[in-house]
């Protein structure tokens, strides 16, 4: 007769100590019953917490790798890039700091008008938009980031939208204070802005007045703009209206042999533009500059983009 055979398998030992019971997650029991620290438990728990402690600083310490290369790399590339695609062939993206050695005119449009109850004001009285602050002061900022110097002398349209864009963008432009001498208002930026402004600025640039140098620069006469003023001074600023800022931005930039209307430069409100002359010597070479040496400006910056 055949004898079957039972093998029981008894559980592996643990010496005096057997497995944590399910039934309790705070204590080990031993093998009569009794309790013990929960040397083991407490072992894997220390070690569970090590592994994630040490995660956490690698994440940590990754990310922060990450962002500084982020921040390098910006940093390093973020003026290079094009602030302005342009036919004819400017030279864009460079760090716009003034320079003896080069001429430059910066020409800022006024921002964008209200006509809220336009029927009743005059034109010369309208005031900016919301939208016309936000742009001019948005146009100061990224003049103060892309570290522009200011200009040695500012020539503006006195209506009250030109003033107001003005006192924006230098609000948000204070790289450093600019004398309000060196502000000089004239309502003949208003009143020729429908003919253009090249002929007045060329006028402006070569005139002669009887006034001493002394003089100009104290402030004292500080309405009259005159060659005194202006004849050593490397950047001025034209702050004025459409069409006269737009036909002289073009007029300094377009090559006289190409199509006009292909390269015709749009102005939009609150627009600010660095024209650069690399080989101007005196602003009051402009006009034989541009119309009989047939010379361009090149454009180095144009915001907001």
């Amino acid at each position: 007769m055949a004898h079957s055979i039972v093998l029981r398998m008894s559980p592996p030992s643990y010496g005096s100590i057997t497995p944590p019971s399910a039934e309790s997650n705070s204590s080990i029991h031993n093998g009569d019953g009794s309790t013990t620290s929960p040397l083991r438990q407490s072992s894997r728990f220390s070690l569970k917490a090590t592994y994630s402690a040490k995660s956490m600083v690698f994440v940590f310490v990754l990310a922060t790798t990450a962002i500084f290369f982020a921040g390098s790399i910006h940093k390093k590339w973020h003026n290079k890039l094009p602030l302005l695609r342009s036919s004819s062939k400017n030279i864009m993206g460079s760090k716009l700091t003034t320079s003896k050695k080069y001429k430059t005119l910066y020409l800022l449009r006024h921002a964008k008008s209200s006509w809220v109850n336009s029927s009743n004001i005059n034109d010369y009285d309208r005031q900016l938009s919301p939208k016309g602050r936000a742009v001019a002061h948005i146009v100061g900022k990224s003049l103060i980031r892309q570290d522009v110097d200011l200009p040695d002398y500012i020539l503006a349209s006195s209506s009250v939208r030109t003033r107001e864009t003005l006192d924006l963008v230098m609000a948000a432009w204070k790289k450093r204070t600019l004398d309000k001498s060196k502000i000089l208002y004239s309502k003949s930026w208003y009143d020729l802005s429908d003919e253009g402004y090249f002929n007045h600025l060329v006028d402006k640039l070569s005139r002669e007045e009887d006034i001493s140098k002394e003089e100009a620069l104290s402030g004292s006469s500080s309405n009259v703009t005159s060659k005194h003023i202006l004849s050593n001074v490397n950047t001025i600023m034209i702050v004025g209206h459409n069409p006269g800022i737009e036909r002289l931005l073009n007029e300094l930039i377009l090559p006289s042999t190409n199509d006009e209307a292909k390269e015709w430069q749009h102005y939009s409100p609150g627009h600010f533009y660095a024209v650069r002359f690399p080989t101007l010597e005196r602003w009051s070479d402009l006009g034989g500059y541009i119309s009989e040496e047939g010379r361009r400006g090149v454009v180095e910056l144009h915001l907001p983009v």
